[in-house]
């Protein structure tokens, strides 16, 4: 749970100390591309370690994710 706060900390921090500032409703729409891919990757990645439990089985389906 304090991934995404640390996330968006770092990303609301940046857009503070840009020279020039751009207005936060463009910054948010130019950052939305790798919120977006990073959701993606993070639910076929747990697709893919729970479909890799089911072929293998005696292993837990978060040790396939690293």
């Amino acid at each position: 749970m304090l991934l995404p706060f640390v996330y968006a900390s770092a990303l609301l921090l940046s857009w503070y100390l840009e020279k020039p500032r751009r207005g936060l409703k463009q910054f948010m729409i130019d950052n939305l591309k790798q919120v977006v891919s990073g959701a993606v990757t993070h639910f076929e990645a747990t697709g893919a370690a729970v479909w890799l439990n089911s072929l293998v089985g005696d292993v837990e389906a978060c040790d396939w994710c690293g």
